[in-house]
């Protein structure tokens, strides 16, 4: 699942290559077979993953 725009948004105050390590580990965790995620909506967005394996 790629990663959307709301859910690595460019923060303000974060340098531009945090959010690309966030779009990174997003589509890590929502890719695995051995996590489950669920996307909040939240200010500046939230996921919380689980490991299931």
């Amino acid at each position: 699942m790629a990663t959307t725009d709301a859910a690595a948004r460019t923060v303000r105050g974060w340098p531009a290559e945090h959010t690309a390590a966030v779009r990174r580990i997003i589509d890590d965790l929502t890719d695995r077979q051995d996590f489950r995620t669920v996307r909040l909506a939240w200010s500046t967005g939230l996921l919380m993953a689980v490991r299931t394996a």
